[in-house]
């Protein structure tokens, strides 16, 4: 295999692609979702939802414990951990893929371990590589990526039992990946030592074209090659949209290239969950009829059938939504 490189996406300051919104454009549009409240692992506590995938599974946190709602129930996932670690620490959940496999970090009990869930059973990453190999994201096909501190900080990625070190010649000190999509793309970040002179990157197993970067790391790539982090969205061609400037802040998206997050704009106080489909903002406030007394803080992941997660205020109480589009 070719040794992994490097490439950089640049966005220069105040240099924007011109599709690119202002604040403020929010329009109108028809009343389209229908709302569910998640269900809360025990009468008291919070279910803080993270991924959704195509089969409606939703992955999240509630009281410590990485939890998966499927087919209208919460399965507690810490309690696959061995009996001496369950009371011992925390679990906390990393990534969801359409398979329904889940990623999640064990923490206090020395150092944190990294546990795969696949096809029920649990895999212990951290037994089967290192320590030192700390996993964030995973695709469909098998493949997960993280950073290690053997040498600095090095992006891995982790295929069939194989360990891959990233970007090794490109002359960066730390690299780091932070995910991946279907097709093999990679993204990250990477700093000569530095970390507020970091930049975005992507790695590639063939080439090395230094693009730049835009100043945000890189939290998702979808596998038409788009890729997302919380104030841009950058599309295959090279087009950049400024999310922040479009009126949100962008928490997950699908691959038709949708963005779920919240407004940046505050109604009452509060931060309003908010939908960008290619040039268009619209608050998922004013999508829901009737709301039954629900008010929506936050959307955090959308999957490919356009169902949103997110959190919000139902009767001013703190629960997590699912919307789901009207058939």
């Amino acid at each position: 295999m070719k040794p992994f490189k490097i490439t950089a996406l640049c966005l220069l300051v105040g240099v924007i692609a011109s599709n690119t919104l202002t604040a403020g454009s929010a329009v109108s549009v028809k009343k389209r979702y229908e709302i569910k409240a998640l269900p809360q692992a025990r009468h008291t506590d919070t279910f803080s939802p993270r991924r959704i995938n195509v089969k409606g599974q939703v992955l999240g946190l509630s009281f410590g414990h990485v939890v998966l709602y499927s087919e209208g129930k919460l399965e507690d996932l810490h309690l696959l951990l061995p009996l001496e670690l369950q009371s011992t620490g925390y679990s906390m959940p990393l990534d969801l893929n359409n398979h329904g496999d889940v990623l999640f970090l064990f923490g206090g009990h020395g150092s944190d371990r990294f546990f795969l869930v696949h096809n029920g059973a649990l895999i212990d990453l951290s037994a089967a590589t290192s320590p030192d190999f700390r996993f964030v994201g995973m695709n469909d096909v098998g493949g997960l990526v993280g950073s290690t501190m053997l040498n600095g900080r090095q992006a891995f990625s982790y295929t069939e039992g194989q360990i891959w070190i990233l970007g090794s010649q490109s002359g960066y000190f730390n690299t780091v990946a932070t995910a991946l999509n279907n097709t093999g793309t990679i993204v990250g970040w990477a700093n000569y030592g530095v970390l507020n002179n970091s930049t975005a990157v992507v790695f590639e197993s063939d080439e090395a074209l230094r693009l730049g970067g835009f100043y945000d790391f890189p939290k998702r790539v979808n596998d038409a090659g788009e890729i997302l982090s919380s104030n841009y969205l950058r599309r295959p061609n090279g087009d950049v949209t400024y999310l922040t400037g479009a009126g949100l802040k962008g928490s997950g998206f699908n691959n038709h290239g949708v963005v779920v997050g919240a407004s940046t704009a505050s109604f009452q106080g509060r931060d309003q969950a908010v939908i960008y489909d290619h040039g268009i903002l619209t608050y998922l406030n004013d999508t829901v009829e009737p709301l039954h007394g629900w008010f929506l803080n936050d959307a955090v992941d959308i999957n490919d059938n356009g169902e949103i997660i997110g959190f919000g205020f139902l009767q001013e109480k703190f629960r997590a939504f699912l919307l789901s589009p009207h058939k």
